[in-house]
C-alpha cells in the first residue's frame, strides 16, 4: 500500500485549485482538498446524489455520494466517503458516529437536508485497507438519485473520469461549493489505488471522499490524496497549476469488498 499522511485534509472541487489534503511535492503525503477548476454543478438538477459532510472531531469538512445497488434508487441511506476524514494521526478511526453530519439537498457544503449516522465500516481489497468507508444513514434519503458503482472492472491508464466534490472555492478556505472537474488515470498504484492527474481541473480540501466517476456516471473510487505546497495552507495549494502532480491519488473500489457491505447496511 502507498504511504499516507497521518491525517488528511478534506478536498474541494475549485474553480482554479484543487489539491491541498494529499502528497505534499517535496515527497510527503498530504490529503487531498477541493476541486478547482473544472465546472460548478447544480446539486437539484445534475448531482442529487451528492453530499456533503462535516465532522465534529477530527474537525473537518468532507465530500461523499449516496450509493445503491438498484438502478433509479432514490430511498437510499448509504453513502460513500474517504476513510482519512475521521482518522487521528495514526491512521485509528477516532470519529464517533454521532460527531458525524451528513447534508443533502445544496449546491453549498454543509447546507440541506441534515443526516446522522448509524454505522461506519471500512472498505477493504483483500487483507488491504482502502481509504474508502461506507456510512449508513440514520434516515432514508427520499427522493436523491443514488449513484450506481462498480468493483468488479479495472480502469487502466489513459481512461478519462470526473470527480465531484465540496471543497474549498478559494484560496482563503472560506467557500465550499459543488465542482466537477476531469482527470485521467496514469497509472495503478497499488492494490487500493491509482494515480491520476488533472485536465483543467484540480482537488482541494473538501473533496476528500468525492466519488471517482467513470464516463457512465458509475462510481469507481473515491478522492484520497491531493497536493500541500510548503508554507502554504490548504486551500492557497488548490491552484489548476499542479493539477499534473503525479502524487494524486484515489482509493480504488475494484475487487473491494463494498458490495458485501450495502447488503448488511441497505
Amino acid at each position: 500500500m502507498i504511504r499516507r499522511p497521518s491525517r488528511r485534509k478534506t478536498i474541494t472541487l475549485m474553480m482554479s485549485a484543487v489539491l491541498s489534503a494529499a502528497i505534499v511535492l517535496i515527497g510527503v503525503p498530504a490529503p487531498a482538498s477541493a476541486v478547482t477548476g473544472g465546472r460548478a454543478l447544480d446539486w437539484e438538477t445534475e448531482a442529487g446524489g451528492m453530499v456533503s459532510i462535516n465532522v465534529d472531531y477530527p474537525a473537518g469538512s468532507c465530500s461523499g455520494a449516496l450509493i445503491s445497488r438498484t438502478p433509479g434508487d432514490r430511498n437510499s441511506k448509504l453513502v460513500l466517503t474517504a476513510r482519512h476524514c475521521f482518522e487521528d494521526d495514526a491512521g485509528n478511526l477516532v470519529t464517533a458516529v454521532n460527531q458525524v453530519h451528513v447534508y443533502n439537498g445544496s449546491s453549498t457544503g454543509g447546507y440541506g437536508s441534515h443526516y446522522g449516522v448509524n454505522q461506519m465500516t471500512t472498505v477493504y481489497v483483500d487483507t488491504d485497507r482502502t481509504d474508502t468507508v461506507i456510512l449508513q444513514l440514520t434516515d432514508h434519503v427520499s427522493g436523491s438519485l443514488a449513484f450506481p458503482y462498480n468493483t468488479t472492472s479495472a480502469y487502466p491508464t489513459g481512461t478519462g473520469v470526473r470527480v465531484n466534490g465540496y471543497g474549498y472555492n478559494d484560496t482563503a478556505g472560506n467557500t465550499r461549493y459543488l465542482r466537477q472537474g476531469d482527470f485521467t488515470i496514469t497509472k495503478t498504484a497499488d492494490l487500493t489505488h491509482s494515480w491520476y492527474v488533472g485536465n483543467g481541473a484540480m482537488v482541494c480540501s473538501g473533496d476528500s471522499g468525492g466519488p471517482v466517476i467513470d464516463q457512465n456516471g458509475v462510481i469507481i473510487g473515491t478522492v484520497d490524496t491531493g497536493t500541500t505546497i510548503p508554507g502554504q495552507t490548504a486551500p492557497q495549494s488548490c491552484t489548476v497549476a499542479n493539477s499534473n502532480s503525479p502524487l494524486l491519488s484515489f482509493s480504488k473500489l475494484h475487487n473491494s469488498n463494498l458490495d458485501y457491505w450495502v447488503g448488511i447496511f441497505q
